[in-house]
């Protein structure tokens, strides 16, 4: 940008500006070869109907377009500066589509409007919409067709003007718009992998669609900024960024170089700036240029000046936006990565948010308390604003053991510290003014000022009383009036000595009463907090080494309150038959309930949270070494091999942190792996087995990533193949489609009893360890039944685990197969694969509500030890029978969307959660592949309902 200033505004856009009336929409774009048009969003807001409704102001009626041969227009959805967007039929594949024409007369629009159409169909991205072809349309115009997004632009549903955007836009909260922010993130991140630049990123650009996706729209001044140097050359050149020899972009949002026209400058840190403008919009409601016309935002927009945010943005989310907006293009983030991890370390840094922004209005509550009060003021209005104080500063001290980081937290919590001192130096309580200065930072002018305000005020204490014992003195030299003086005297030394003996013990009060307040409001919040210090990995030492010196801390206390409980007991209290503490007043009473359930709280609080916290502080410290760092070799040696095999394609890996390799199962050809935290790594037999016992940890399964059909109909699939045919197949089955998956780990079992005592503490099932059911005992080996989504989600979260999602968990149960059952479509295959309700169940004790197989004797009356039956053909077992297994999704249609990679079924309403697989009392209806089930809530418990734990694969 050198040479340019804001001073060249008027000359830089004099033709871009000359046919623009003042007042022009600061949000629409300027195309640097249009330089004498305004190209107004492409995208403008949706009508009641779900089409768009075009944007006409300032722009002269398009001409009418030609139909492209093999497409038929059915309507116009909207119109832009330079193509119009209809709703179209193809007919060679009968499918709807977008079709979007070029309706500029200018001898350049043609190809840029087939550069649009090149540079968008090598971003094949699930953020970026899919382009089909790119048609000759008859005159020598073009077209693109592409695929049709049923959904609302993003910027009608942050500034919504009708009833159809009003109900778009339900629900959209903050971290919602975060959320559609960060999709927006990926698809720019992979944008700059190809080597191009968007350049006009903007809410007006991005479509939501009707179940939550997210499409980042027109590339129209999309650029490469690398040479595209290697690649094999083409009849059809990309723009380059060295063309942009004039300023373009969208005023409001766009960052100095665009403004200046330097493109020498322009790179994925412009767009880095134009996320930042969205995020300025996110948090302010409006971009962060503005101007009484066009000339002079965008004059503002070249100088490049740091936003203003009001005081209850959060400050993490503040200096995102301004690092990202930085006017100097080396001053903000590097890449589009660190823009987004940035944002993603703020939602999951948000409850720390939540909790200091919580304590903000505590804190604001007690100064409104503390202004109703005067230095002569009751005690209890006193000690109303003592507690409030302490509550703010102890949720203040909380946010920041979540976060320690949170720089609203640290000083939310000097601000509290320091108005309760000065409040209690106001009301003469010296020992509670004085017991905060250590919580508050020396080097700080406030806190000198107080420190020597305090001094001051103890110094004329001291004064007064010496000034008594002078006074008490001289009174022996007066002998004339000895009796009346010495009498005097001693009144008022008296006096003096209980006023200040009075006020002593009145702060000690006060602030023992604060104390139990805070302590028990801190108790409560760090168990809280306990258990979302999850999962026990390196990143969460600090986290959890500042929880447990908190915790510590406030355990270091508990002698104290259990002092102070029994000389209360001792002094005032007596007991009923009972055991019962009572008192003869309420605020007695009330004092000694406070303490009591203080002090059990504690005593509970270190037996549990603490020494549980403790033992995964001590498994954070040495994950990476006793599964990394200890097993080098053996990672080597699994990394070289699945690459390497052609049951993974190629697939590269890197060590999993927490997993140890166990080695390739023989018969499957998939590599396994023993996650540490769950329990013991077992050890493979000469057989190639692995030797299960109650001590194993979880085993996973590195299932390879792929295409597969999902589900079954009468009619099979739709393209006629072979497979998934099933003349019994319910309508909740199909339609059959397919889903893409990327690689992930899913068990080898059902997660047994004791992996499940051993990381929570309990055991909930029905039929647990040392029953006996039929002839058969049950075992630690036997699955975890009577578990809950709920309860199961929250395990596998704390073990950095997940629930398979619908379609993982089928396409692993079929191993490979697309027949009825795994074992084949003959309902008999499933013998020695299966625990159903069978006829050792019907002998041995089954309740006659059961519908048994005759045909079938599995050896077990209910669930058997994992592993009892033959696996698939990826190694697992009992994905028919034994227990229904929890899913991640809820229940929903199969003509819903999946979410890329994970294959999650993206439902929009809140219906029960899906469990697969059947169970030990089921038929062979629930042992197909696609049956499905989600009938119930998801704190529902079945004692045949247990889990199959899965996990990501880490890049």
């Amino acid at each position: 940008m050198e040479g340019r200033t804001p001073d060249d505004i008027p000359k830089l856009w004099e033709a871009t500006l000359r046919s623009n009336p003042k007042g022009l929409d600061s949000g629409a774009t300027f195309h640097p070869e249009r330089p004498n048009e305004l190209v107004p969003p492409s995208l403008p807001p949706h009508s009641e109907d779900g089409t768009i409704r075009a944007k006409r102001e300032h722009v002269d009626p398009p001409p009418s377009v030609a139909t492209p041969p093999g497409y038929a227009i059915q309507t116009e959805l909207g119109r832009g500066g330079m193509g119009v967007v209809f709703r179209a039929k193809q007919d060679s594949l009968d499918r709807v589509v977008a079709l979007k024409e070029v309706v500029i007369d200018h001898p350049d629009a043609v190809s840029r409007f087939e550069s649009e159409a090149l540079i968008t169909g090598r971003l094949e991205h699930p953020n970026i919409v899919p382009i089909y072809d790119l048609v000759a349309v008859p005159g020598g115009s073009l077209a693109i067709s592409m695929k049709l997004v049923r959904g609302t632009v993003w910027s009608a549903m942050l500034h919504p003007a009708t009833e159809a955007e009003r109900a778009a836009a339900a629900g959209h909260d903050f971290e919602a718009r975060l959320r559609v922010l960060l999709a927006v993130t990926n698809a720019v991140a992979f944008a700059h992998s190809r080597g191009i630049v968007h350049l006009d990123l903007k809410p007006a650009n991005v479509m939501v669609g009707e179940f939550g996706e997210v499409l980042l729209m027109d590339w129209g001044l999309a650029v490469l900024f690398v040479d595209a140097g290697g690649e094999e050359p083409s009849k059809r050149r990309l723009p380059h960024k060295s063309s942009l020899a004039s300023p373009c972009g969208t005023p409001s949002y766009m960052p100095p170089e665009l403004a200046l026209g330097a493109h020498e400058d322009i790179g994925p840190r412009t767009d880095v700036f134009l996320l930042g403008a969205i995020l300025h919009e996110l948090l302010t409601g409006e971009p962060p240029h503005r101007g009484a016309n066009v000339l002079e935002t965008v004059a503002n927009a070249a100088r490049g000046q740091q936003p203003i945010f009001a005081s209850d943005v959060p400050t993490p989310l503040q200096d995102i936006c301004r690092k990202a907006m930085a006017a100097k293009v080396a001053d903000r983030y590097a890449s589009v990565t660190d823009f987004q991890q940035a944002l993603q370390r703020y939602l999951r840094n948000r409850e720390s948010v939540t909790l200091s922004s919580a304590a903000v209005r505590t804190l604001e509550s007690a100064d409104r308390k503390a202004a109703e009060a005067n230095p002569g003021t009751e005690t209890a209005l006193r000690n109303a604003v003592y507690a409030r104080y302490a509550d703010a500063f102890a949720a203040f001290r909380q946010a920041l053991v979540m976060w320690p980081e949170n720089v609203d937290a640290q000083r939310g919590a000097q601000k509290s510290a320091r108005a309760l001192a000065a409040f209690a130096l106001l009301h003469g309580d010296l020992g509670l003014a004085e017991a905060q200065l250590a919580r508050l930072d020396a080097s700080q002018p406030e806190t000198k000022a107080l420190a020597s305000s305090i001094q001051n005020v103890q110094a004329l204490r001291d004064s007064q009383a010496r000034t008594a014992r002078r006074t008490r003195l001289g009174l022996f030299g007066a002998l004339g009036a000895l009796v009346v003086l010495l009498t005097g005297g001693a009144v008022l030394l008296h006096s003096q000595a209980a006023r200040t003996q009075a006020a002593a013990t009145l702060a000690e009060a006060q602030l023992e009463r604060v104390r139990r307040l805070a302590d028990l409001k801190r108790l409560q919040d760090l168990t809280a907090s306990a258990a979302k210090l999850w999962p026990a990995t390196p990143e969460r030492v600090p986290e959890i080494e500042a929880w447990l010196a908190s915790a510590n801390e406030l355990v270091g206390r508990a002698p104290m309150h259990r002092h102070t409980l029994d000389d209360l007991r001792t002094r005032e209290g007596h007991r009923d038959g009972e055991g019962r503490w009572h008192f003869d007043d309420e605020a007695t009473q009330w004092e000694h309930d406070t303490l009591s359930t203080l002090d059990e709280g504690l005593t509970q609080f270190q037996a549990v949270q603490v020494a549980e916290v403790s033992r995964r502080l001590a498994f954070a410290r040495t994950v990476r070494a006793v599964s990394i760092d200890q097993h080098r070799e053996a990672w080597q040696h699994t990394i070289e091999a699945i690459a390497a095999s052609p049951k993974y394609g190629g697939l590269q890996i890197t060590p999993q942190l927490g997993l140890v390799p166990l080695g390739m199962d023989r018969e499957s050809g998939l590599f396994e792996f023993a996650h540490l935290e769950t329990g013991i790594p077992p050890q493979r037999a000469a057989d190639g087995k692995l030797a299960i016992d109650e001590s194993s940890s979880v085993v996973l399964v590195l299932v390879p990533g792929g295409t597969f059909w999902m589900g079954a109909s009468p009619k099979g699939r739709s393209d006629g193949s072979p497979g998934n045919r099933d003349p019994d197949a319910t309508s909740i089955e199909a339609p059959v489609h397919q889903v893409t998956l990327a690689p992930f780990f899913i068990s080898k079992y059902e997660m047994t009893q004791a992996q499940w005592v051993r990381v929570t503490g309990t055991n909930p099932s029905v039929y647990s360890i040392g029953q006996r059911q039929g002839d058969r005992p049950i075992t630690g080996l036997h699955p975890v039944e009577q578990v809950s989504w709920s309860e199961s989600s929250q395990v596998m979260t704390r073990l950095g685990l997940v629930l398979p999602t619908e379609a993982q968990w089928e396409y692993a149960a079929r191993g490979g197969t697309s027949t009825i059952f795994w074992t084949g479509d003959d309902e008999r295959s499933l013998v020695g694969a299966a625990n159903l309700a069978d006829e050792y169940g019907k002998t041995h004790g089954g309740p006659a509500s059961w519908v048994f197989i005759s045909w079938l004797d599995d050896g077990n009356l209910v669930h058997g030890p994992i592993g009892s039956y033959r696996a698939n053909g990826f190694g697992l077992h009992d994905t028919a029978g034994n227990v229904w297994e929890w899913c991640q999704d809820r229940y929903g249609p199969y003509t819903l969307g999946v979410a890329p990679g994970t294959g999650e079924r993206l439902v929009t309403d809140n219906p029960a959660h899906v469990f697969r697989g059947g169970g030990f009392r089921a038929s062979t209806v629930h042992a197909k592949s696609a049956d499905r089930y989600g009938l119930y809530a998801p704190d529902f418990r079945g004692f045949d309902i247990g889990l199959r734990p899965a996990r990501d694969l880490e890049p």
